[in-house]
């Protein structure tokens, strides 16, 4: 049997994470994972779990305390007879329950918006980024923001889960018109793509409302909720939530949120908080 020795260094924890993870440069390739990372001592720091293939020798390592555990856990632990895939839902439902609890523990943060208060969650263990529309821009000016997870929960190589994913675009219309702005603007709602029937996965089901809130709350909204069930996976779904205004003439908002791999009370929360998360912002309550 061969093996590789790489040299690398350790560049600290990995920060807004909601796994605890150690930065590693180093040449780290696919078929690596599970393998040691050691200190010049020969002492286990943390074992190769990712890499990051968009920048050059910027990979993941689990620190080694998770490995230990494991191993100790390991000498009085039966042996696994059968299929794996009940031990693994049992996992992934408490991993779910903890990341959906410290989710919705946080507070929104908001946009800077003019007009709308749009969900944006903090950066504890998601990255966020945006960008708009140039300033000399003649058609639809638009504001647009995405969170996400930086790392999943990998099962197999068609089924990654446990991570969240939130978005909205802002649009202002003025310079088109009423009746151009409406037929962009209902497009981009369209235009979502809201998943299909896989082996992994079943189809999406959907349900679409239109929210009220209070005169005062915020404006309404035009909702598309989505749950697709895990088919080896009983009691886990992915969700997508698709949100719009629909209040303007020539402005709005669209949001989305996809949460991976949770149970559906926890859908049911997760759908709650984000909705909530809309509304006027303070200067349009005046």
């Amino acid at each position: 049997m061969a093996f590789a020795v790489v040299e690398g260094t350790y560049n600290g924890l990995v920060e807004r994470s909601f796994d605890a993870l150690i930065y590693y440069s180093g040449s780290i390739n696919s078929g690596m994972s599970g393998g040691p990372v050691l200190d010049e001592e020969g002492r286990v720091v943390g074992i190769n779990v990712s890499a990051m293939f968009f920048a050059q020798q910027m990979s993941f390592l689990v620190p080694a305390e998770f490995a230990l555990r494991l191993f100790e856990r390991s000498r009085t632990a039966k042996p696994l007879v059968g299929p794996a895939w009940p031990r693994l839902r049992e996992q992934l439902m408490a991993y779910q329950d903890e990341l959906v609890g410290r989710f919705i523990a946080q507070p929104w943060r908001g946009a800077d918006h003019v007009r709308y208060r749009l969900p944006v969650p903090q950066e504890q263990f998601m990255r966020c980024w945006g960008r708009g529309t140039p300033a000399d821009s003649k058609g639809l000016d638009f504001q647009r923001s995405q969170c996400r997870m930086e790392h999943a929960v990998f099962i197999n190589g068609a089924l990654q889960t446990g991570y969240l994913d939130i978005s909205h675009e802002a649009y202002d219309g003025a310079k088109l018109g009423a009746l151009r702005f409406a037929k962009q603007y209902s497009g981009s709602f369209r235009n979502e793509n809201l998943g299909r029937s896989n082996k992994q996965r079943t189809a999406p089901h959907c349900r679409e409302e239109f929210i009220q809130k209070g005169v005062k709350e915020g404006p309404p909204l035009r909702a598309v909720i989505c749950l697709s069930a895990y088919r080896k996976l009983a009691g886990l779904h992915d969700l997508s939530v698709l949100v719009t205004t629909v209040d303007g003439a020539t402005e709005g908002a669209l949001g989305r949120f996809d949460a991976r791999g949770i149970s559906f009370d926890n859908a049911l929360k997760l759908s709650a908080h984000y909705l909530g998360g809309f509304g006027w912002t303070r200067a349009q309550q005046q």
